[in-house]
This record gives structure tokens, C-alpha cells and sequence, in this order.
């Protein structure tokens, strides 16, 4: 059973309404392009109907995880 976490004042302004900006934000922009958003932790996956990852799905949108470790032995170095 999840534990459920005692949804604060402090803890609503701090994730859950950034969070419901972002996902208005970036359903906006996401309709015209692909994107690579960065976010914490807390705001992808929390509290499950809260975390933007959750969001954007229920928006429609694939959410598509890039492996970091393949990411970066594939790519090239620049050096300026």
C-alpha cells in the first residue's frame, strides 16, 4: 500500500502548482516541436496524478527516457 503524503500549503506552491504550470506550458509547445526538459525528481514522478511526467501522458504527449550513459558514449566531443 503507498503511503500517502500530507499535501501542505507550502508543499502545493513549491510542486504541485509549478508543476500544473509547467504541463500547461509544455503541452503548448510540445504540439509544435519536440523538446528536452530538465526537471528534478519530485516534479517528474511525485505523488503519481501530481509529477509532469504523469500529466503529460494523461495529456497524450510519449514520454521517451534517453539513457544518459549511451547518450554520452555515442556522442562527439567539441572542443573549442
Amino acid at each position: 500500500m503507498k503511503k500517502r503524503t500530507k499535501i501542505t500549503p507550502s508543499l502545493k506552491k513549491l510542486t504541485i502548482d509549478r508543476n500544473n504550470q509547467w504541463v500547461i506550458k509544455l503541452s503548448s509547445e510540445l504540439k509544435e516541436k519536440n523538446l528536452f526538459v530538465v526537471f528534478g525528481a519530485a516534479h517528474l514522478f511525485m505523488m503519481d496524478r501530481y509529477g509532469v511526467l504523469d500529466q503529460l501522458k494523461k495529456e497524450g504527449f510519449t514520454i521517451t527516457p534517453i539513457d544518459m550513459l549511451e547518450y554520452a558514449a555515442n556522442s562527439q566531443t567539441v572542443n573549442n
